[in-house]
């Protein structure tokens, strides 16, 4: 259901253009990070750019609880 909506929503609307290309080559990765804790949606993200580094992609960290 989340890939279907990058599909058309993120890559369809163009709001990621780093987004398309490894979605098409099965690089785009999703990660969700449950909570609103600034510090724990950072974390996850400095993660993955370490694992990225190893292991090329894109991810995108989903924060669904996280408003401003």
């Amino acid at each position: 259901e989340v890939m279907a909506w990058v599909h058309r929503v993120v890559v369809g609307w163009n709001l990621c253009p780093f987004a398309d290309k490894p979605l098409k080559q099965g690089k785009l990765f999703l990660h969700t990070v449950r909570g609103s804790d600034e510090e724990t949606i950072l974390r996850t993200v400095v993660a993955e750019m370490v694992i990225r580094k190893d292991s090329p992609g894109t991810t995108l960290v989903i924060a669904p609880e996280c408003y401003p």
